[in-house]
């Protein structure tokens, strides 16, 4: 169907087809396996594998620009096209492939338009099954309308979000560049180099439960006696290395006297008890951002007793720097995938402890250091913002493409 100024709205069959490469799967060969990421973020590689070691015999080759759709997540934005470097490797039947004609269509204009959460919701409705099981119907998929301009202005389109693309990627160089000056400022102002084991003069070093109350979180599906009520409740993945994410924040059914024992106060260093081997020890300071949250039992909540002694902020720091994540996965408990610390062995992390003002003025350094990053970090997000936004718009022909200059 014509919308007219060279505009088409036509079903996504007209303009991709399944590309059904089948492979049947040798055991002395080795394959390479794909990822399909949710929430628009592309293609990855999950690896390679040795043919013995895959179970499904009967498989399929995708290639570079293909659009591979995962049928599961294809409603949470599982699909993109297939890079250069996923070229010749394999899916199951879960992941179809799709070939887009190129005398109709960019590819990478498939991909925009396909990335799109507008998108996403479309892929919901054309998924059907039980609440664990629903999976896209592929011919209802291909039934699905997509609009295209002329090959020209797709090229225009495609052009100005790879320009905001590379100005992205030039803001992300920007933000590690100025994380890694904060990493070498905490080691260096943290008198790293020796492990703690020769501070500066006026310096000391203290067992952590020595300085501060460190408690473990509530346990859910634990059992409770009187009336319970829903508080914001931090896991661990809220807790960062070096940062909180409070952009998901789930709550918890408890009583009042849970909330007594296992609120969070401003000034709480939080640290995880495990997860992958990088995640054991992490944490950062607790500065009040939601009211009356409390711990998930995988969270240690460590109150400092006497601020005139141990800056919590300096101490989040401390926590952070390369001797006290070194001991936190040196004494941690380790699975095939997995590692964990105890409370016992967080209260015996041995940390250093300068004098208050000295303590101060480290803090006020990595503070204005960490404050250039979070500025990066807000401007990077509002390059992201922007490229959705343009990206809908262009698409959906309300924004006209910019000019090649």
């Amino acid at each position: 169907m014509s919308q007219g100024n060279g505009w088409e709205t036509v079903p996504l069959g007209d303009i991709i087809t399944p590309a059904k490469r089948a492979v049947t799967v040798e055991d002395d060969r080795t394959y390479q396996q794909v990822t399909v990421r949710i929430k628009g973020r592309g293609l990855t590689s999950r690896g390679f594998a040795e043919g013995l070691a895959i179970g499904t015999k009967k498989q399929y080759e995708v290639c570079t620009g293909d659009l591979l759709v995962s049928k599961i997540d294809a409603r949470n934005g599982g699909l993109g096209l297939v890079p250069s470097d996923l070229d010749e490797a394999i899916v199951t039947s879960d992941f179809p492939a799709y070939e887009v004609d190129a005398a109709r269509c960019l590819a990478q204009y498939v991909d925009l338009y396909v990335r799109r959460p507008m998108f996403w919701e479309e892929c919901l409705l054309v998924s059907e099954g039980s609440t664990n099981r629903v999976r896209l119907v592929p011919e209802q998929f291909l039934a699905l309308e997509i609009e295209i301009p002329s090959l020209a202005t797709q090229e225009k389109i495609v052009g100005a979000v790879a320009a905001i693309d590379r100005l992205a990627r030039a803001r992300e160089r920007e933000l590690r560049a100025t994380q890694h000056v904060l990493r070498a400022a905490r080691e260096h102002l943290l008198a790293t180099g020796g492990a703690w084991e020769d501070l500066p003069e006026g310096w000391t070093a203290s067992a952590l439960g020595e300085l501060a109350e460190v408690r473990s979180g509530i346990t859910k599906g634990r059992k409770t006696k009187g009336e319970l009520r829903a508080v914001p409740f931090i896991r661990a993945a809220n807790v960062q290395d070096g940062w909180l994410d409070l952009s998901e924040i789930k709550t918890l059914d408890v009583t009042d006297n849970e909330v007594d024992r296992f609120r969070l106060e401003s000034g709480d260093v939080l640290m995880t008890e495990g997860g992958n081997a990088e995640h054991v020890g992490r944490g950062w300071l607790w500065e009040g951002a939601v009211p009356e949250a409390v711990a998930q039992n995988h969270v240690f909540r460590v109150r400092v007793a006497d601020t005139e002694t141990l800056d919590p902020r300096f101490l989040a720091y401390a926590i952070g720097s390369e001797p006290a994540r070194e001991y936190c996965l040196g004494c941690s408990k380790k699975t095939t995938n997995l590692a964990s610390i105890n409370k016992t062995q967080v209260t015996e992390l041995r940390v250093p402890v300068p004098p208050l003002a000295e303590q101060l003025r480290i803090v006020r350094q990595l503070d204005s250091l960490r404050s250039a990053g979070e500025r990066m970090q807000g401007v990077l997000t509002s390059t992201e913002g922007f490229r959705a936004a343009l990206i809908e718009d262009l698409v959906t022909g309300i924004r006209q493409p910019p000019s090649a200059s």
